[in-house]
């Protein structure tokens, strides 16, 4: 489960760095919003996937 848990928190921080560089004038709000916003994104495609199922 720690290894789970430690290549999410990589993944989060790889999609972060990824908006810093696509925005590199947004503040620290506007990149946890996109975070966010991706994270979300990433849920419904998952679900959408596995309700294919």
């Amino acid at each position: 489960m720690l290894a789970g848990l430690e290549h999410s928190e990589l993944a989060i921080r790889v999609v972060e760095d990824g908006i810093r560089d696509q925005n590199p004038l947004a503040d620290d709000a506007t990149i946890t919003r996109l975070l966010a916003e991706r994270i979300e994104l990433m849920r419904r495609i998952q679900d959408r996937t596995l309700a294919k199922k």
